[in-house]
């Protein structure tokens, strides 16, 4: 070796940049340490004349036992060297471990909520204590869950649960088919024809076919009219405009006379023309009134009704007749003149079009233009209501709609209000809003903030008494152990796994629902122990990578030791984490309460979360070091809030609220998938705890992001040695656990084409992406930007697709 430039450069030094997420510390692999090995052989003095060639040499086969060793060692070094690093770790233990150098407490998992509508037995008030449990059933693979409350509830028989009036409807729309009339108006009987009014465009004529009577879902006893054919009222007609008539009485037209007999005169210039039989007061002009011939049956309007005197028989002569006399005597009466002998007639024209379909009964009946059998037409007259018409019930009601109850009634002897009751409607989806109950009048009166969407479907059940409980099985006296004055920072393990925490508005976002006592004397939880006095009684806690909770005291430094022989007791409640139980699943009582008679309804509980994972771990650690307890900018704002139980993601800029007419910092939130009480109970608890870790001045504003639902349809070109549904179905999983997962895509950031385009290419078995479309159309440009406050919500819109 004459140069220092043939010294061997193998292996080569890694180059490592800063802001990797990934170290490139194996710097060579079992091929390149073979090589080298072999290459740097031949520059020993000891192996210049080694060939390996003899049968009996096994120098190669050493050399590649010492180049796997070598692999080895370089692929540990690289594991150790990123479980040292916050960014590169990839485990969760060395996440945990590393941030607590930096006093960051992972979030632990919190216990979900729930609202129950409750019954109390018998006729007095019941309080129900601290600890008053509830059991759910399995749900989705999930073994059942207990709930209890944590404050006393005070319930009442009075409030358990009534009937919600159905209000009726003020408007008629669409084909109707059925009437339904006040019973004490109703006169339509089956066979009845009856003319259909529906303000003052629509009049149409039909057959009753049917009549009931019931009481319908608003309580109301009705008699209801079903009809031949629907009539449509399109778009709405009110109620109160809608008339329901038939005909008092009948009359046949005139037999044919002197003033033209009384054949309808179709091709009139005027109209057609009737004349009745008789003087009929019950048709005036302007009515309506029923043409009938044979079956059919049309409807006209009388534009012009008169009283006129039609000769029946014509004036004449009778003619002189010779009477003969006795006795052969005759005598001649001469010729006398016969008056002519008229009748009053009622006469009425009409100028409407009745062979237009709208005025038929049938829409295929006859053209009544050839009609010459004047004896079979009839005329209906003196319309008459058949009944007052009712709206039907509604199909669901709003926020706004009237609420009342039936069967409500208050106490005599005690006091019974509620500030919070629960809706159920007859598809099991129930809301709990707030609201009050005048057990007088049986009147609902919502809150001013009470909403729901979409309308509960009628009828719909109202409960009185709503508790809130929090999932964790209370476990009361649990001996951790005794206390020894010589050790430090003594530490005992809960029994039971996880500990119930819940979200509080004050840093770090959590409490433990934790008391402990030291020989009957109770010490308190601290975040940690800086800052604690040598005998300050308090205690930390720490959740393990399984959820076990580890109890620490001090040290006599920093927290006090635990006095020797003391008996350390623990109470606590234990069960946590995002899977709840669905709506109505809560419906078994934990434990025999008195009064307590059972779960009457129950809303699906939310707001839980699981313990921090290690991505939220590797991201907010370092960022939450920097807000020492109080939020100053955007960016702490938007830390503190992701940091929220229950908040998958969070995003904090500077907006105009019209409201305030200022700029302020608005928050947006994404949380689990919940119903919209849960979701505006998270919401509810991020802004609590933003607004106590900023100054008060601040101007903050949450809000739940807009999820916009998107369609992504992705065809890929698959290796043809790899079996093409095995590929689909891996980048199907992955893209919604990683780079479409809302916590990844984040608010108002927009999706590149370009990231997605890699991810895909480097996913194994993808050879080529052949197709790529947002929505039904190509996704050409460099991505789709969802705007301020929104996110793309792809749960159900991703199509992935591929062939060889």
């Amino acid at each position: 070796m004459n140069c220092p430039c043939d010294a061997p450069d193998d292996p080569t030094p890694p180059m490592i940049a800063a802001g990797l997420d990934d170290l490139p510390r194996q710097w060579s692999t079992f091929i390149e340490l073979r090589l080298a090995m072999l290459d740097r052989a031949r520059l020993q003095p000891a192996l210049a004349e080694w060939s390996a060639r003899a049968k009996d040499d096994y120098g190669v086969m050493w050399l590649e036992l010492w180049a796997y060793i070598g692999e080895l060692l370089s692929l540990y070094d690289k594991a150790i060297a990123d479980e040292s690093y916050v960014r590169t770790s990839k485990l969760r233990p060395s996440l945990r471990r590393l941030v607590e150098l930096l006093g960051y407490v992972p979030r632990p998992a919190m216990a979900a909520t729930v609202e129950l509508a409750v019954r109390a037995g018998g006729r007095a008030p019941v309080t129900l204590p601290i600890g008053t449990g509830f059991r759910s059933g399995a749900f989705d693979g999930e073994p059942p869950q207990v709930f209890e409350l944590i404050a006393p509830a005070a319930i009442h028989p009075a409030l358990n649960q009534w009937p919600v009036i159905t209000p009726a409807g003020p408007i008629l729309s669409g084909g109707i088919d059925e009437l339904l009339l006040e019973p004490q108006t109703a006169s339509a009987a089956v066979g009845d024809t009856v003319l259909v009014e529906l303000g003052d465009t629509i009049a149409e004529v039909r057959t009753v076919i049917a009549v009931a009577r019931r009481v319908d879902d608003a309580g109301r006893r009705v008699v209801a009219v079903k009809l031949d054919r629907k009539v449509d009222a399109g778009a709405g007609v009110a109620v109160a405009t809608a008339r329901l008539r038939k005909a008092s009485r009948t009359a046949p037209l005139q037999l044919p006379s002197a003033v033209g007999g009384d054949t309808p005169s179709f091709g009139v210039t005027y109209g057609y023309w009737f004349v009745l039989d008789g003087v009929y007061r019950e048709l005036r002009q302007n009515d309506r009134f029923f043409i009938r011939h044979g079956d059919e049956v049309r409807w006209a309007t009388a534009h012009l009704r008169d009283d006129w005197w039609i000769t029946q028989i014509a004036a004449a002569t009778s003619p002189a007749v010779t009477i003969n006399l006795p006795d052969s005597k005759t005598a001649t009466v001469p010729a006398q003149p016969i008056p002519a002998v008229k009748a009053l007639r009622t006469f009425i024209i009409t100028g409407d079009p009745i062979n237009d379909p709208s005025r038929k009964a049938t829409p295929t009946s006859v053209d009544w233009t050839a009609a010459t059998d004047v004896g079979g037409f009839t005329i209906g007259l003196g319309l008459i209501s058949a009944g007052r018409v009712l709206g039907a019930t509604v199909r669901a009601i709003g926020p706004g709609d009237p609420l009342i109850v039936k069967g409500a009634r208050a106490p005599v002897g005690s006091t019974a209000a509620t500030t919070r009751m629960l809706l159920r409607d007859v598809e099991q989806r129930a809301v709990a809003i707030g609201a009050s109950i005048d057990l007088t009048t049986g009147v609902i009166d919502p809150a001013a903030d009470a909403t729901w969407s979409p309308g509960l479907a009628t009828p719909i059940t109202a409960y009185g008494n709503v508790v809130t409980a929090v999932r964790g099985e209370s476990v009361t006296g649990e001996v951790l152990g005794s206390g020894d004055a010589i050790a430090l920072h003594q530490r005992f393990v809960l029994a039971k796994k996880p500990l119930t925490y819940r979200a509080i508005a004050a840093d770090p976002g959590f409490a433990s629902s934790l008391r402990i006592w030291v020989g009957g004397l109770e010490w308190f939880e601290v975040t940690s122990f800086f800052g604690s006095r040598p005998d300050d009684q308090v205690f930390v806690v720490r959740q393990d990578d399984d959820g076990a909770s580890a109890v620490t005291f001090g040290d006599g430094v920093r927290g006090s030791r635990l006095p020797s022989g003391a008996a350390v007791v623990a109470s606590y409640r234990f069960g946590a984490g995002a899977k709840a139980p669905p709506a109505g699943s809560i419906a078994q009582l934990a434990r025999p309460v008195p009064g307590l008679d059972a779960v009457a309804a129950a809303l699906a509980a939310g707001g839980g979360a699981d313990a921090e994972d290690a991505g939220s771990l590797r991201e907010l650690a370092p960022r939450s070091a920097l807000l020492l307890g109080r939020a100053i900018s955007i960016a702490d704002l938007e830390v503190a809030a992701r940091l929220g139980a229950g908040v998958v993601t969070a995003r904090a800029d500077w907006a105009w609220d019209g409201t305030q007419q200022r700029p302020v910092v608005k928050v947006w939130v994404v949380t689990a998938p919940h119903t919209a009480d849960v979701i505006a109970t998270v919401v509810a608890q991020v802004d609590l705890r933003l607004r106590g870790l900023s100054a008060p001045d601040t101007p903050i504003t949450c809000a739940a992001a807009t999820a916009l639902s998107a369609s992504l349809a992705i065809d890929l070109e698959i290796d043809p040695r790899r079996i093409p549904d095995d590929v689909v179905a891996a980048v199907t999983a992955s893209l919604h656990d990683d780079l479409l997962a809302p916590a990844r895509l984040g608010i108002a950031t927009p999706l590149l084409r370009s990231p997605l385009l890699a991810a895909l290419l480097d996913h194994p078995g993808v050879t080529g992406v052949r197709g790529l479309s947002w929505n039904g159309a190509p996704l050409v440009d460099y991505g789709v930007d969802p705007g301020p406050g929104n996110f793309f919500d792809l749960t159900g819109g991703l199509a992935v697709t591929g062939s060889h």
